[in-house]
């Protein structure tokens, strides 16, 4: 089966999404499908085309290299751009697809129209939807961008459709979109190992880890706020975030005004491996974002033992139990989520306790399952065209 993912952004960039991309598309070339990537070039240093672990990625250039310096404005640019400027390269790469999936990441891209244009079935997997919560989570021009790309996709009709999440799965049925064609598939974690010893508090720095892209939707200053809070209880506690984004600059400002700076470090983009070493060294896991499609990263942190603590978001009760796997603190919360975090910093065998029911939990969710169901789903689609032609 030759398969064509499309995608806003390189499958190498850091994010949920993209690693979801690059996990199944790997393991399915690794079947012996032939995959290929359309994609954005959002690094000015990726090639025209690469191929990665069996995978074939075409790059598009959607900005001259000499904008990639202004940081910010690069960053969105590189994402809106896509959607004008990929067109001939989906017209091209799909012409051979037996199978196109348009990687909603959260809006679709031309591939829908193109596919119908060639006779190809067209597959969509949909993260997350907003609707009017694109004007609370993203600045006015994304905003409504994003909100008329989102009814402009509930217009369209797919194969199928592939979800991460239950939450998304009803949204899409509620907007007419037959039942049978919609597949909840949950994602996975690639990083398994066994439970770790609890480190005694006293013995090293207690650490908090963050890991988030940092964009306005993920609150990371909502976290600052926590841990001003959390810092006036506790002198000796560490919190690193990892990850970076558009809002880096301004977080680290507002560390400096709050006077918490010297307990954060921003460690920016790092490999797998110092992440995973940093998550190793921590005690516990903060994430104050305000929506997602899945959280990939709570998954991780459970994998590598950490309790969690989070903000409550719907999406998260399907994988997520309060009390067991850490804490669901109500939105923006700052005092709360001090207080629950301060609570498994100082309690070594709550941390134990909870840390040993996370690496069990997360062994449930693997990539290989993933790739299985969305291996189906796309056989089935097949299946079904062969049997009705267009």
């Amino acid at each position: 089966m030759r398969i064509l993912y499309v995608n806003k952004v390189s499958p190498l960039t850091h994010g949920g999404a993209e690693l979801r991309l690059r996990e199944i598309s790997r393991r399915l070339a690794s079947r012996g499908h032939e995959v290929h990537v359309v994609c954005g070039k959002n690094f000015p240093e990726l090639p025209d085309h690469q191929q990665v672990e069996g995978v074939h990625i075409r790059n598009v250039t959607v900005l001259p290299s000499w904008l990639f310096k202004f940081r910010k404005l690069s960053f969105f640019l590189a994402r809106y751009l896509f959607y004008f400027v990929s067109p001939p390269a989906i017209l091209r790469s799909a012409r051979d697809a037996d199978v196109v999936i348009d990687c909603a990441t959260p809006v679709v891209s031309g591939a829908g129209i193109i596919s119908k244009l060639l006779g190809k079935p067209c597959v969509v997997t949909v993260h997350e939807t907003f609707g009017s919560n694109w004007f609370r989570l993203k600045g006015l021009v994304t905003a409504t961008l994003g909100y008329l790309a989102e009814v402009y996709f509930f217009t369209q009709t797919y194969d199928a459709y592939i979800t991460v999440s239950q939450q998304t799965a009803a949204a899409i049925v509620k907007h007419g979109k037959p039942p049978e064609r919609v597949h909840h598939i949950r994602n996975g974690v690639r990083v398994h190992q066994p439970a770790r010893p609890v480190q005694p508090a006293g013995v090293q720095l207690p650490e908090v880890v963050c890991t988030s892209r940092l964009i306005k939707q993920k609150n990371i200053a909502s976290l600052l706020k926590a841990w001003k809070s959390a810092t006036a209880e506790s002198k000796n506690i560490r919190l690193r975030i990892i990850g970076d984004g558009p809002e880096r600059k301004s977080l680290e400002r507002l560390a400096d005004m709050m006077s918490v700076s010297e307990s954060v470090t921003f460690e920016g983009h790092i490999t797998e491996e110092r992440k995973w070493a940093l998550m190793n060294q921590a005690s516990a896991f903060a994430f104050p974002s305000l929506q997602e499609g899945f959280g990939i990263v709570l998954l991780e942190a459970m994998a590598a033992g950490l309790p969690i603590v989070v903000y409550d978001l719907p999406v998260f009760r399907e994988f997520f139990k309060d009390g067991e796997h850490g804490y669901l603190v109500p939105l923006n919360d700052h005092a709360q989520m001090a207080d629950r975090l301060l609570e498994l910093l100082q309690n070594d065998s709550l941390r134990r306790e909870i840390s040993d029911r996370n690496v069990q939990y997360a062994r449930q969710f693997t990539w290989e399952r993933a790739t299985d169901q969305e291996e189906n789903t796309l056989f089935q689609v097949l299946a079904r065209r062969r049997e009705k032609p267009g």
